[in-house]
């Protein structure tokens, strides 16, 4: 039990648990009154001096409402400073506080989350909020068991029994509970249980599926952490910059980090969330501090620093960093404050050398700094694009900047590079190519040399592009009498090369035809794009002199080019570009779906079994079965299980027996490791078609089907084929008239018609709105609303909902719809519904 608090501070905490202050609500003293079973009078005289102290608010109206005031709602503070405490964190925040701060005992909580997502900071800060809000003594004992100390087999001992029972006037958190025995994980739970315990526990674990359903319901609140690759890009910024303030105090050195480490920094994979990035950091000061050590000043880091996993970071690069970070900023961290500033601009090609030459300083290898530098190259560009055309958001516009001779010119130019490259170009670079065009023919544009490498890789890599700009670069020296440069003219080819990355509303997935020999592909994809007049048709044309490494440099580009940011589907005939798609769509991280069709392949070698045999009978048969591939269009239905395969493997065997599959094969997987549970269902993607997985859990993996296990066990044996093969029987309806004339003969209080006209339809909104409900549960519901209205037209007392508080915080967004919902029952029959009741319809619809 709490220490004993006087009623003054049980209505303060009443109003702090249910108030909403940035929402500008509040709550009654009837309501205060009445959840409290206080006298009004009293509650009221406890308000106005909890006004007069300043620690609630007053709102006036009918009825007036209280709630926190503003300077109170910022005392807490040993929860601000947690990183994401306003954003990602705020609703995990909101929950932690309502569980300590419940009336009588504060609740139970389970934390869930990955290695490195905060559990044990959290609970920490749970513990000091108890302090600091006197549900604790001030002197009370944070325990932390750690039970990966028994994780070896080791059981929870009498001695560990007699720390949890001195700990009982503090906190005990369980960290990691996943590690103990079920032996172990029984004490435990009868330590929940025990009603000698006065405070709450918190426990932590990475998966609450290992946990017992009967383990799971000694937690009202249940609070899962997000991994590091799920919160904002900003708050992951925030972490670095306060993880190099600290190296930068304990080294007693300003650090220097430029912008492309910072970038590094805020893409790699963190497997080990906050915990791992915190050690990636402290290696490279460290490393970098040796290279230092012996001398005084500031320390530069580099991406040398950095392990080879940082710097794959830079690859994984996203547009949305562009407001957080510049490639070319200087971050300078003294400890007490950050310092950002960059070099003069310059040209483009005078960014790109500064660039190469602070990455050749690295030591990183040639092919990495490559890579680098043509990102840097397409960003600088992007932004050089931006800037010319911010102004110009149509032709009108433009056509006050820019003669209209010039316009007609590029617009030509542009219709021509749309046939020969059978690409569409984007209003915005009409804009650009003009207003570019336009500085360099009337002298305004600095001039400089392109490097040679940069001449070489356009010409190696975008040589159509190239050749169209020549002739631009022509017809602008006959009627200007402007002769371009080359840096001009490779500037004309990155404007063609240009993909539109703001054309979200019409992106749609590409589908590429990819085949051996000359005018095969390109023909098929013609003949596809005039049949269905649709422009996301390319093709992908083989050559036998092309070697493989070449196929992959030229193929990667290509890809990148066409991809509408929505995936890509190809479809192909040579087997090794299978393997080579599923490294591209790993690189750029672009889906690619691919169909194997060998036809060139099937074609020579029908032909020359022609030579050998005469009967088509047996060439054909003798061919189809010599080739792999032509089982590309095989079923498969994944089986899986979360402890290992021996789950799925009973699930297939009940699939099989009475699923009548005769030509779907069943595929048994693991849960375990979901990466190798990805790679797996990709590597089936390319030789058929995953129809659906069924198992316990769904893993969300390329958009397939799933059939949760209580659906194939529920459904009747002569159903499964239908249900496997997603034919799913609609769900049938409530019999209204039927439903209706029972609650006539039940309900005293109730008008049967206004309620047989109003109730389908709110119905109908809670499984639009919140949740498709089984027929059972929509009949359930239906007489449980009809139960609620009579009981208020009759004054009966509604029910309390002693989960009320914990079940409004997890629902808050379902229960703010709720309430809108339920608003027309509330005005055809003059009641209101309260939180308790609305508490109760949740736990019906989510089934809590």
């Amino acid at each position: 039990m709490h220490p004993m608090k006087s009623n003054k501070e049980k209505v303060y905490d009443f109003i702090r648990l249910h108030a909403d202050e940035k929402a500008d609500r509040g709550i009654s003293t009837a309501y205060i009154a009445d959840a409290m079973e206080l006298q009004r009078t009293n509650v009221s005289s406890i308000l106005n001096l909890l006004v007069q102290e300043g620690r609630i608010q007053k709102c006036n109206g009918r009825p007036v409402l209280y709630k926190v005031g503003r300077e109170e709602s910022t005392l807490e503070e040993c929860f601000s400073d947690l990183i994401g405490a306003d954003g990602s964190l705020r609703q995990t925040i909101q929950l932690a506080k309502a569980a300590v701060l419940y009336p009588q005992r504060s609740l139970n909580t389970l934390l869930v989350g990955a290695r490195g997502t905060g559990k044990s900071r959290l609970a920490q800060r749970m513990y000091r909020f108890a302090v600091e809000q006197k549900i604790l003594p001030e002197n009370a004992p944070f325990l932390h068991i750690d039970c990966h100390d028994y994780a070896a087999g080791g059981e929870v001992s009498a001695e560990s029994d007699d720390s949890w029972k001195q700990s009982e006037q503090g906190f005990v958190f369980f960290d990691n509970i996943q590690f103990l025995s079920p032996r172990a994980r029984k004490r435990v739970l009868e330590y929940l249980q025990s009603p000698s315990r006065k405070y709450a526990v918190a426990v932590s674990c990475t998966d609450k599926e290992q946990l017992s359903d009967e383990f799971l319901a000694e937690f009202s609140v249940q609070l899962q952490l997000p991994t590091l690759s799920e919160r904002p890009l900003r708050e992951r910024m925030e972490m670095i910059k306060h993880l190099f303030s600290k190296e930068a105090v304990r080294i007693q050195r300003p650090l220097i980090v430029r912008g492309d480490l910072m970038t590094c920094l805020l893409f790699y994979e963190c497997e080990a969330n906050y915990y791992q990035l915190k050690g990636d950091i402290k290696i490279g000061c460290a490393n970098a501090y040796v290279r230092e050590y012996g001398k005084t000043g500031d320390i530069s880091l580099f991406i040398s620093d950095f392990s080879n996993n940082v710097r794959k970071g830079m690859l994984k690069y996203r547009r949305e960093a562009e407001e957080l970070i510049d490639f070319e900023q200087r971050f300078t961290f003294s400890g007490k404050e950050i310092r950002v500033s960059r070099p003069e601009d310059g040209t483009l090609y005078d960014r790109i050398s500064r660039k190469a030459a602070a990455l050749k300083e690295t030591g990183i290898e040639e092919e990495e700094i490559n890579l680098l530098l043509s990102m840097e190259v397409e960003r600088t560009f992007d932004k050089y694009r931006k800037a010319l055309i911010q102004d110009v958001t149509d032709k009108k516009q433009l056509e006050i900047l820019v003669e209209e001779k010039l316009i007609n010119i590029v617009e030509a130019f542009l219709q021509k590079a749309k046939e020969q490259l059978k690409r569409n170009f984007s209003p915005s670079v009409l804009y650009g190519l003009c207003l570019h065009l336009n500085a360099v023919i009337t002298g305004k544009r600095e001039k400089s040399a392109p490097d040679k490498e940069s001449i070489a890789e356009i010409l190696v890599y975008h040589r159509a592009e190239y050749l169209l700009s020549e002739e631009l670069a022509e017809q602008i020296k006959a009627e200007y009498a402007v002769e371009l440069s080359m840096e001009e003219i490779l500037l004309l080819t990155m404007f063609l090369c240009y993909q539109n990355e703001e054309k979200t509303e019409n992106a749609r997935p590409v589908l590429i035809f990819a085949f051996y020999g000359v005018g095969i592909a390109s023909s098929i994809a013609q003949t596809v794009s005039n049949m269905t007049k649709l422009d996301n048709i390319f093709s992908y044309e083989i050559t036998s002199e092309r070697a493989s490494a070449e196929v992959y440099g030229t193929l990667r580009n290509f890809l990148k080019k066409v991809q509408q940011g929505k995936g890509i589907l190809v479809i192909y005939d040579s087997s090794f570009l299978g393997e080579m798609l599923l490294e591209i769509e790993n690189e750029l991280e672009i889906p690619i779906r691919q169909v194997r069709v060998p036809v060139t392949t099937l074609g020579i070698e029908l032909a020359r079994r022609t030579l050998t045999e005469n009967d088509p009978d047996k060439i054909l048969q003798s061919t189809v079965e010599s080739i792999d591939g032509l089982d590309c269009y095989r079923k498969y239905i994944v089986t899986l299980c979360t402890t290992g395969k021996g789950g799925a493997e009973e699930l297939k065997r009940y699939i099989e027996k009475y699923g009548q599959l005769e030509d779907t094969e069943v595929i048994p997987m693991s849960v375990t490791d979901k990466e190798l549970l990805r790679d797996n269902l990709k590597h089936l993607m390319t030789t058929g078609v995953v129809q659906c997985i069924v198992g316990t859990y769904d893993p969300g993996m390329f958009a397939i089907p799933f059939l949760p296990i209580s659906e194939v066990f529920g459904a009747r044996k002569e159903s499964l084929p239908r249900l496997l093969r997603l034919e799913k029987e609609a769900k049938a309806k409530i019999d209204y008239d039927a439903m209706f004339a029972y609650l006539g003969e039940q309900l005293t209080h109730t008008d049967i018609e206004k309620l047989r006209k109003i109730l389908p339809d709110i119905m109908k909104e809670i499984n639009a709105a919140l949740r498709e409900l089984s027929l059972d549960a929509e009949a359930g519901l239906l007489i449980h609303i009809s139960c609620c209205i009579d009981r208020l037209l009759a004054k009966q007392e509604v029910a309390t909902n002693p989960r009320k508080a914990a079940i409004l915080l997890q629902y808050d967004k379902e229960f703010k719809k709720l309430l809108k919902i339920v608003k027309p029952l509330e005005k055809t029959f003059h009641v209101i519904i309260n939180d308790d009741e609305i508490a109760n319809i949740l736990t019906i619809i989510y089934q809590l």
